[in-house]
């Protein structure tokens, strides 16, 4: 008997799995030539990642970017958690075990060159990519 899904990947959530993957993997072209794009890159892939979780899509646009900081984004987080069928997988998200993509903001695009080394880099790469497949492995398998 085939397995039937209650839930089925909308377009929007594909066209954001990609991206994510996309700047994980454009970063770690950057990495041996500007560590500083790579680390600017790196970023987005976890955070686009945990937008394609949630189905409800002007949710995805409230949550904001990676370390969004106040009240306003713990808010739209625990909305999509609790009202979003399937949301719960960005629960198991937790940035607080990720010190290097805790050190990543959208503004690292307006620091000087040789703001990031190459190990900060490699660091931040590491880590995005591994939340990025795990996210999107999750998504997937549905």
């Amino acid at each position: 008997m085939a397995r039937t899904s209650a839930y089925t990947l909308s377009p929007a959530a594909c066209d954001l799995s990609s991206a994510a993957w996309r700047h994980v993997r454009d970063a770690r072209t950057l990495l041996a030539s500007s560590p500083d794009g790579a680390f600017y890159l790196a970023g987005y892939g976890p955070e686009i990642a945990r937008k394609a979780t949630v189905s409800t899509r002007w949710l995805d646009q409230v949550i904001g970017h990676l370390n969004s900081a106040g009240e306003a984004a713990r808010v739209a987080v625990d909305l999509a958690l609790d009202s979003d069928p399937i949301a719960h997988r960005y629960a198991a998200f937790d940035l607080s075990i990720h010190e290097s993509l805790q050190e990543w903001k959208t503004n690292a695009r307006y620091k000087r060159t040789g703001s990031h080394s190459s190990q900060q880099a490699e660091a931040i790469l590491k880590e995005a990519g591994q939340i990025t497949d795990e996210l999107l492995a999750i998504l997937w398998a549905e």
